[in-house]
């Protein structure tokens, strides 16, 4: 039987009361998901065996005091960590095990030993390049551009921007169209180059550091939401049609939807990260075929070759934050203006305290001056050059070529499903025939 998290008496105690996020709640389900599958052990299971542990004794007339350097708690995060190492896990992903299992047992109360030492492994990290972020805005649909390009244009965590709704696009936008509903807004039949302001504050800060994110998303992310909702509302015309419901598109749906819910909820990260995956293994086969094409060439030797190959990026919505920020440092003249736009606190421990705080001085007009000096940077519709053109269209008709192929199979793997059915049921006839002497 599979343990699930939220079913367990004592992790619903250890978050009860407490203003934890949907976000965290599930990263802790998965870290004693991982705890089970290491020490065989639920939540409830631990927690009573360490509270047992936990008190002090009298042996032999001396007062021995509890030290969890020396009891089971520390056997169970030694576990934990051999079972990460075991299974391939990175020293990233081990160190957030570590401390999410951490959080869960010092929010019981428990006596925690000193936390494993993993030292993380600095690595250098392939930054995307406009022209990788606008290819795959090439190869995607409607619904994807509008969320890649929200992201790689604003920086924002991908946790937060799954969160906003249609009502606080309305409002990011508001200077540009006066409306106050999707409807009117629709009925206006207004477009332009519009700049969406964003000002909250992102979860992952919120417990923290309280910095607030302000900054800005580029005309082209407006068009594209703009588009995808105009798509939503088509395809729920045709759903209505087909199966006579009433679905309408509403100010409080999700900003960003899944498709598979009749965008009535918002995108999941799984499914997202599945998307970014085929998108990934698309962006990494034509940035490999660059580089053995300039090798082949002569342009590049093969060390260089080789060590091009390594740096190649990868395609993930974080990715599209750390492009931004790159912008940021490479084109932004006010680095304080940078670090609000990015909702980073500052590199100087004393602005902390500062830097943000002004409404004078950091507002959404000065936002706004310096965000308009890097969106261009921030922009990728561009037209593709004829050897890109063929190679995207090459791309395009191989990958096409594919479904219908396993279109063929699927098809195929059915009929025999269906022939082996009607076989057996032919037989067990004659089976029950020859039972009953016919």
């Amino acid at each position: 039987m599979k343990y699930n998290p939220l079913e367990d008496k004592i992790f619903k105690k250890s978050i009860r009361g407490r203003e934890l996020s949907e976000d965290t709640i599930a990263s802790y389900c998965t870290a004693l998901k991982t705890f089970h599958k290491a020490t065989g052990l639920t939540l409830e299971e631990a927690y009573e065996n360490i509270k047992n542990e936990e008190k002090d004794k009298i042996t032999d007339g001396y007062l021995i005091r509890y030290n969890p350097e020396n009891g089971v708690i520390r056997e169970y995060f030694e576990e934990l960590q051999d079972y990460l190492v075991e299974k391939g896990r990175t020293k990233s992903t081990q160190n957030n095990y570590q401390k999410r299992l951490r959080l869960i047992f010092n929010s019981l109360g428990l006596q925690l030993p000193k936390p494993i030492r993993i030292k993380e492994e600095r690595k250098f990290l392939p930054v995307l390049r406009r022209k990788d972020i606008a290819y795959v805005l090439n190869i995607s649909n409607v619904f994807q551009k509008a969320i890649y390009c929200f992201q790689a244009s604003t920086g924002i965590r991908i946790g937060d921007s799954l969160n906003f709704t249609i009502d606080d696009w309305l409002d990011a936008t508001f200077d540009y169209h006066q409306c106050s509903t999707i409807e009117e807004l629709l009925a206006k039949k207004c477009e332009g180059n519009w700049f969406g302001y964003w000002e909250f504050t992102p979860k992952k800060t919120k417990n923290s550091s309280g910095v607030t994110c302000k900054v800005f998303n580029t005309p082209e992310s407006n068009k594209y939401i703009l588009e995808s909702i105009r798509e939503r509302i088509k395809r729920m015309e045709l759903y209505n049609k087909k199966n006579n419901t009433h679905l309408k598109i509403d100010g409080e749906d999700p900003l960003f939807p899944s498709q598979r819910h009749l965008y009535k909820t918002k995108m999941s990260r799984e499914a997202l990260v599945q998307e970014n995956l085929y998108k990934n293994k698309r962006l990494q086969e034509k940035l490999e075929k660059e580089l053995k094409k300039e090798f082949k060439k002569g342009l590049i030797s093969k060390k260089e070759y080789e060590k091009k190959l390594e740096r190649v990026p990868k395609w993930h919505t974080h990715a599209l934050r750390h492009f931004f920020i790159t912008t940021t440092r490479a084109y932004l003249t006010n680095r304080d203006v940078g670090l609000i736009m990015e909702a980073h606190t500052s590199d100087v421990k004393t602005d902390v305290n500062y830097i943000g705080e002004s409404e004078e001085v950091f507002n959404k007009d000065m936002i706004k001056k310096y965000y308009v000096q890097i969106a261009d940077k921030l922009t990728f519709s561009y037209t593709l050059n004829s050897d890109e053109y063929e190679e995207l269209i090459e791309s395009e008709s191989k990958y096409k070529q594919q479904l219908k192929i396993n279109k063929t199979l699927i098809e195929r793997v059915n009929n025999i499903d269906e022939t082996i059915k009607i076989i057996d049921d032919t037989l067990n006839k004659k089976s029950v025939l020859d039972d009953l002497g016919i």
